[in-house]
């Protein structure tokens, strides 16, 4: 999105309840992997992350707001940037038209992850095949990652599968039919409890 000024809505601080990190590799190439540490909370639609190529800078996504807030510090001068973030036109550009009607979802075997019970699921387009296990034993969720809707996963699978904006992914992979090399697998490596806060009066907005 576009630099924008301050919203006027933004609330004084985003508070967070856990850090869930997920290990993203590419192509099957152990080389290609990165490593991304979310912050999580069900209380309030938005969720905080930190970029492994930008580890001083922290943001948030704010659905509320449709904003994203950046946070970094220089040479202790603490400030913040906000940028706009049209949520409705995300989730438009999100998924294929008639998508739909071209879905076949399977349910697979249950797994073990971090040592929670996942439901798994193959979801099968003619574009592409993508694999994905979802707990609901986690005491955290993605209802804060209204921002990214379905968390990735296509539209007709969160129409048809009960509940499944109160799961936590733990596992997915993703085979594009059309091209090997967009293959992407990604696994939950941490879900830790741990709270954190950042106040905005703390940060000079730019």
């Amino acid at each position: 999105g576009t630099k924008i000024s301050k919203p006027e809505n933004l609330p004084e601080s985003y508070s967070f309840d856990w850090s869930y990190k997920i290990k993203v590799t590419n192509s099957g190439n152990s080389e290609n992997e990165i490593t991304f540490d979310y912050k999580l909370t069900n209380e309030s639609n938005y969720f905080g992350y930190i970029m492994p190529e930008s580890p001083e800078m922290f943001s948030v996504v704010d659905s509320d707001n449709q904003a994203i807030v950046s946070y970094m510090e220089e040479e202790g001068n603490p400030y913040a940037m906000s940028y706009s973030y049209p949520v409705s036109e995300v989730s438009e550009n999100a998924y294929i038209p008639g998508a739909a009607q071209n879905v076949t979802i399977t349910e697979l075997d249950e797994k073990s992850f971090l040592g929670y019970t996942a439901k798994g699921y193959e979801i099968d387009t003619p574009q592409s095949t993508m694999i994905v296990y979802l707990t609901s034993e986690a005491e955290v969720n993605f209802s804060g990652f209204a921002g990214l809707p379905g968390q990735g996963i296509p539209q007709a699978f969160i129409n048809n599968i009960d509940d499944v904006e109160s799961t936590l992914m733990l596992y997915m992979k993703f085979t594009d039919k059309s091209n090997s090399e967009n293959a992407m697998e990604m696994v939950c490596i941490s879900l830790e409890k741990e709270p954190f806060t950042k106040n905005n009066a703390d940060y000079n907005f730019l």
